[in-house]
């Protein structure tokens, strides 16, 4: 497991909490998030980034980007209690 440096989760917290939350989506903090799962694949050699906030998914890719997984973490956990609850 791999975690943004403490600078880029200062970034990510007023992205979410101010941003996300209030149902704003700026292109420029898309942009950020981006870059910094970019950063993650290209420095930490990261296969996937982990979107573990519920809004995150409304904003970055839930699937391939740039060579880099984006995982909705709400979504497989829904998908996973539907399948156990059908079985």
């Amino acid at each position: 497991m791999v975690t943004p440096t403490a600078d880029e989760q200062e970034a990510i917290d007023p992205v979410y909490f101010d941003e996300l939350v209030a149902g704003r989506f700026l292109p420029a903090s898309r942009d950020r998030l981006l870059a910094i799962g970019a950063r993650l694949r290209n420095d930490e050699d990261v296969d996937g980034i982990l979107l573990g906030g519920t809004e995150l998914p409304l904003h970055l890719p839930t699937a391939s980007h740039e060579g880099l997984v984006y995982l909705d973490i709400t979504r497989i956990h829904a998908d996973a209690t539907a399948t156990m609850m059908l079985a």
